[in-house]
């Protein structure tokens, strides 16, 4: 997902205040982001039972494979959920849908563009569906 320039600011005092049950918060340091063509802060909500692991090969202390995860990453203007071998169970599917839908409502948080992608290793990447507005993705996720 993509927002406007304009909400970047409204979108990092939302993560200031962010919690979301389950998720932990790991601060990365910024790095040079190829989307954006430059340093870019990344915000990392990472599963708690995970969480660990990922500071571990973040701090490069142990690199490890991480099959089964979900993660929420923002920076800049981009906001992506993953989730690694799909959802474990439906909590960390409900606290997600609960975070898109908080961030359709948000007038100061403009979407620019929306994508749901399917596949990963050994699967081909498909796009499911796009979009333009916050209203569209919320529609899409009711229905």
């Amino acid at each position: 997902m993509e927002t406007t320039p304009e909400s970047v600011a409204h979108l990092e005092d939302l993560i200031s205040h962010l919690s979301l049950p389950s998720y932990r918060y790991i601060p990365a340091p910024p790095k040079f982001c190829s989307q954006h063509q430059k340093m870019c802060v990344h915000h990392l909500f990472v599963e708690e039972h995970r969480a660990e692991d990922f500071i571990a090969n973040l701090s490069g202390k142990k690199q490890s494979n991480i099959w089964i995860y979900n993660l929420i990453e923002i920076h800049e203007t981009t906001i992506k959920i993953e989730s690694g071998y799909a959802m474990e169970d439906d909590r960390c599917r409900l606290i997600e849908t609960y975070f898109l839908l908080s961030l359709c409502d948000n007038p100061k948080i403009a979407i620019a563009q929306w994508h749901l992608y399917a596949g990963g290793m050994s699967y081909p990447s498909i796009i499911v569906r796009t979009g333009k507005t916050s209203e569209e993705l919320k529609q899409y996720i009711i229905s």
